[in-house]
């Protein structure tokens, strides 16, 4: 069979702390030999991964996964693209389309359905479809990918994604109601030893120290074996006092607030420390801005700059240049506590959904709007 493609749309930023991260934000496959062999069975057509089941046993990243599947030749095309919490169907449309190098053009859901399903039904390659962080019922026909009977060649995993970061049970799959064959396995969140060599990596060396090792494990512990969550909280805490990892255990296990969402609970009180661990006001009051930017929004750094001078975000500073120097340093601190990542476009900056979330119930809290 010809070589595979293996094309992903990354959110994760490419420099080596937040490549580190990528790694480590990948979704994990146990079973891996029985997911292959789903793959290779013509019966099965759809198989679904729930995040929600733990499972500490003998995984691999989606990117090592993908991997094999090229190796063996199982696909000629492998597409991924993030359906999330509340998915637009014609971005997913769009990023399945690109890798196709098909144009949808501007018609309606429907039309554009159309379009996608004739191309991928007649398309002679072997292609596997993998929906990443799929959280509510995804209408595949509605987007157009084809599944079922009828369509041999196009497979399709669904990675049941989590609410807040990976501890939240999904709905059973049984709730997805698709047509064709399915196999459904589980998927679990950092083992111990790799939850402690990446809190070491984000943290420091220090955390080995006598001083610090107890209190680090323990805040470890809260951090629930999410990569996002144990990056954030490592890099806010990093070089820090004992007295600071102190208090920041005491943060992590005092109760959420009533006022903040069912859905990211879990969650706020990690991403909040990070925002509190700051330092710096103006850094604090350019992540919040940044939050209000529409979620996977590409946000120009550019902007910032405006922005940031109009609404008199930095103090002393009248001049775009420094501004420019300012927000270029602003965004460093942020990068480096995991609250900004890079953009796969020059010049812009993302921020992961769920720091999102929490950053919006800051900003309501603070009556910004």
């Amino acid at each position: 069979m010809g070589h595979v493609i293996l094309r992903t749309k990354s959110h994760i930023g490419k420099g080596p702390n937040h490549a580190c991260l990528y790694e480590r934000l990948e979704y994990r496959l146990p079973c891996t030999r029985e997911v292959l062999r789903a793959l290779q069975d013509e019966n099965i057509n759809l198989i679904s991964i729930d995040c929600g089941k733990i499972n500490r046993g003998n995984t691999v990243t989606t990117k090592e996964f993908m991997m094999r599947v090229k190796q063996q030749g199982l696909f000629e095309e492998v597409i991924m693209t993030v359906a999330s919490l509340d998915p637009n169907l014609r971005r997913i449309q769009d990023e399945i389309a690109d890798n196709l190098e098909l144009n949808l053009g501007n018609g309606s859901l429907f039309e554009r359905a159309e379009v996608l399903r004739a191309r991928m039904s007649k398309d002679s390659r072997r292609l596997l479809v993998v929906l990443l962080d799929v959280r509510k019922m995804l209408d595949l026909e509605a987007i157009g990918i084809p599944y079922g009977s009828t369509n041999g060649k196009c497979k399709i995993i669904f990675m049941l994604g989590l609410l807040d970061a990976f501890r939240v049970s999904m709905r059973a799959q049984s709730s997805f109601h698709l047509a064709g064959t399915k196999k459904s396995f589980p998927i679990g969140v950092l083992p111990e030893q790799e939850a402690w060599s990446l809190f070491r990596e984000m943290a420091g060396s220090s955390i080995e120290s006598p001083e610090l090792r107890v209190v680090a494990q323990q805040v470890l512990t809260e951090c629930a074996g999410s990569p996002l969550v144990i990056s954030a909280v490592g890099g806010a805490l990093q070089n820090q006092s004992k007295q600071m990892w102190d208090d920041a255990l005491r943060q992590l296990r005092n109760p959420c607030p009533r006022d903040i969402p069912k859905p990211i609970q879990e969650v706020y009180r990690k991403i909040n420390l990070c925002y509190e661990c700051l330092g710096s006001e103006e850094a604090k009051s350019l992540f919040l801005f940044c939050c209000i930017y529409p979620k996977s929004s590409n946000i120009l750094v550019h902007d910032l700059v405006k922005f940031g001078v109009g609404l008199e975000l930095f103090k002393g500073i009248d001049s775009k240049r420094e501004a420019g120097k300012c927000v270029e340093t602003l965004i460093d601190i942020l990068k480096s506590s995991f609250l900004l990542l890079d953009s796969d476009k020059e010049g812009c900056v993302k921020m992961h959904h769920m720091v999102r979330n929490v950053g919006l119930s800051i900003v309501a809290s603070k009556g910004w709007y």
